[in-house]
């Protein structure tokens, strides 16, 4: 069995959840990664840290949604033009809604679609439970945010399970977990191209950490976790299915 089906079964991409988990609470129980945003802080570059930011700008939901949007519509318009491109726009709506029902099969309509458009495509169903699943964890752990650390000298143990204040929502990084099931995905469908494809996520992914407030490096860790298992998870459902 290959790596890659190894990951793609329920106890791989469990693993890899838990792994990403694991080594994010780990960080913040050791302080070590609060030391390092503490350095960081201390070393603060105004141009580097406004670069940084605008890198992790890559990394948010609707910047990376109208991405995929772009790429996949723009390779419905090269190969069948407009007509094209109308068409895989429908789709894209006709295929969430089947996909938020449950319908089984909800794939196929998008079988014809050329090979990246159609990665591109069933990604989105991912982010959304991807989004879910980050937003569930971020209140039930409840982290304080290193802005709460650095600005307001809060106690940075002190977490807030189950509260609906964003300054305790660290704990994973979302834009890191939408990031990452993303390119996961994409590495599945273009295995050729999976370690260029990954080591993007990482950049997008070390940029949470790097621009000082938004979070931690455990966090980063632990949302990078997340949005692999999701994709792991559904790649290997889907192709158990069929």
């Amino acid at each position: 069995m290959t790596w890659q089906h190894r990951l793609t079964t329920p106890a791989g991409a469990a693993a890899v959840l838990l792994c990403g988990l694991g080594v994010g609470l780990a960080l913040w129980a050791s302080g070590l990664d609060i030391a390092l945003q503490r350095w960081l802080y201390a070393h603060y570059h105004d141009g580097f840290n406004r670069a940084i930011r605008a890198l992790s700008g890559l990394a948010l939901g609707r910047t990376q949604v109208w991405a995929l949007l772009g790429v996949a519509l723009g390779l419905a318009l090269y190969q069948g033009g407009l007509q094209g491109a109308w068409q895989a726009l429908r789709l894209t709506g006709q295929q969430l809604q089947a996909w938020l029902r449950g319908a089984r099969g909800w794939l196929a309509g998008w079988a014809e679609q050329p090979l990246l458009t159609r990665l591109c495509l069933t990604v989105l169903p991912m982010l959304l439970a991807t989004g879910l699943l980050q937003i569930i964890l971020k209140i039930l752990i409840g982290r304080p945010r290193p802005k709460e650390l650095l600005w307001n000298g809060a106690d940075p143990y002190l977490a807030q399970p189950l509260g609906f204040d964003a300054s305790f929502w660290s704990l994973p990084s979302g834009h890191t977990a939408s990031t990452f099931v993303i390119f996961t995905w994409l590495a599945l469908g273009l295995p050729r191209w999976r370690w260029p494809l990954l080591a993007v996520a990482c950049v997008f992914g070390a940029s949470r950490f790097l621009a000082v407030t938004p979070h931690y490096l455990g966090d980063v860790i632990a949302g990078a976790g997340v949005g692999a298992a999701v994709a792991l998870a559904a790649w290997g459902a889907i192709h158990r299915a069929r």
